[in-house]
């Protein structure tokens, strides 16, 4: 699901760790299996993965319809995947994929705890579609990945594309109601129905060097418009300078939110010696007029969190600066370190009727990701520290969160 953020330098190994935060993620993005090692024959491609997770942290937990604060949380488990996918029959595109994961530890289980039915042992087709595919046109229906540029998730309707070869440009949209995620720890099925819901999405790369992606989205509860735009330079073969704008705005229907905009910059470089690669990013993001709205709704629309928590950064007058770098060896190992730090965050004061700025969040994140014969091994350790996190965290200054995966792809 790797696509904006630190798109162009930042290592496969981690991308359900940077994008799969903790919260009610029934709407955030579901990040998609990475790294599954296929067998191919000429028109259908097949993947298999086994493997375990183990994750300790802390998660918001409802006891009997109380909120009783952030509890330190430990979780693993096992998972397998299977599936296939290609183009058969002339231009027939066709693909099913499973997962079932198995609780070994952990996780909460009181009654009411918004986490225990997304962290049990559970299964999932989470793709089975059926699609049409030329040269001009694409068209499907059924559980596929959204796969528009600027964001990802399992959904459950339909899809098109029409494509303009000779300007470039893609044209194409999604209709759904229903939303699922496909993790290695966490299932939410389709049963998570999110009403009916249109996404669409105009790309144009007819510049070597620039690329843009227009979108827009109704919702149940909000509409939403926004760009992304990347300007690229560059020898692929010793340095390449990407540098990437993304306006988001969303606007509720329903509800009395106020207007959301948010704006995102960020700069990467990325250069070559060899056989290693050294990837380097810097970026902001500004929120606007948030007051009242579910960051959710934000992260619908594609989540371009850079932090591994990074609870606040679409919070109301948010602004979160980051810096992230990479190693990469041979494509036998990659090395993540990400600083992002988040400041101007109000806090409402139920008892003084008021709004207290909060101080600035630090958070660190290091990672680790490799595959040998067929193995795959990552983690990814976060450092949360604050001197006011206890208006938040139930007291918690300082948390620490770690996240380990290994698989083997057949």
């Amino acid at each position: 699901m790797f696509k904006k953020i630190l798109i162009y330098i930042l290592p496969i190994f981690f991308t359900s760790f940077l994008f799969a935060n903790d919260g009610n993620r029934e709407l955030q993005e579901a990040a998609i299996l990475q790294d599954e090692e296929a067998r191919s024959s000429d028109n259908y491609v097949l993947s298999a993965q086994i493997g375990a997770y183990y994750t300790q942290g802390y998660g918001n937990y409802i006891h009997d319809g109380a909120n009783v604060g952030e509890r330190k949380v430990d979780f693993s488990n096992i998972f397998a995947s299977v599936g296939f996918e290609g183009i058969e029959f002339d231009h027939l595109r066709f693909g099913a994929n499973a997962l079932g994961s198995i609780k070994l530890s952990g996780g909460k289980t009181e009654s009411g705890d918004v986490y225990r039915d997304n962290m049990a042992s559970d299964a999932l087709l989470y793709q089975l579609f059926v699609g049409y595919t030329s040269d001009y046109f694409d068209i499907s229906v059924g559980r596929e990945a959204l796969d528009l540029n600027w964001v990802n998730d399992f959904v459950q309707g339909g899809r098109f594309a029409i494509k303009i070869p000779d300007a470039n440009t893609t044209i194409s949209g999604f209709y759904f109601d229903r939303q699922a995620v496909a993790d290695p720890n966490e299932i939410v099925t389709f049963d998570n129905k999110v009403g009916p819901t249109f996404i669409g999405a105009i790309s144009n790369n007819s510049l070597e060097f620039f690329a843009v992606d227009v979108y827009f989205i109704s919702a149940g509860l909000f509409n939403g418009a926004g760009f992304d735009a990347a300007l690229s330079f560059g020898n692929e073969d010793s340095i390449i300078s990407n540098t990437i704008l993304k306006y988001t705005f969303l606007d509720s229907k329903n509800q009395e939110f106020n207007n959301t905009n948010y704006v995102q910059l960020e700069e990467n470089l990325g250069f070559g010696f060899g056989e290693s690669s050294l990837g380097v990013a810097v970026g902001a993001i500004k929120m606007f007029n948030a007051k009242n709205l579910d960051r959710l709704e934000i992260e619908v629309l594609g989540d371009q969190n850079p932090l591994e928590q990074g609870d606040l950064a679409y919070a109301k007058d948010a602004l979160t600066i980051y810096a992230g770098l990479t190693y990469t060896y041979n494509d036998l190992f990659e090395i993540l370190l990400v600083y992002g730090n988040t400041s101007g965050v109000k806090e409402w004061d139920a008892d003084n009727l008021t709004n207290t700025k909060l101080k600035g969040i630090n958070e660190i994140n290091v990672g680790f990701g490799t595959t040998i014969a067929g193995f795959e091994l990552s983690f990814i350790y976060s450092k949360i520290l604050s001197n006011n996190l206890e208006a938040i965290t139930d007291k918690k200054t300082n948390r620490d969160y770690f996240e380990a995966m290994v698989a083997y792809n057949f």
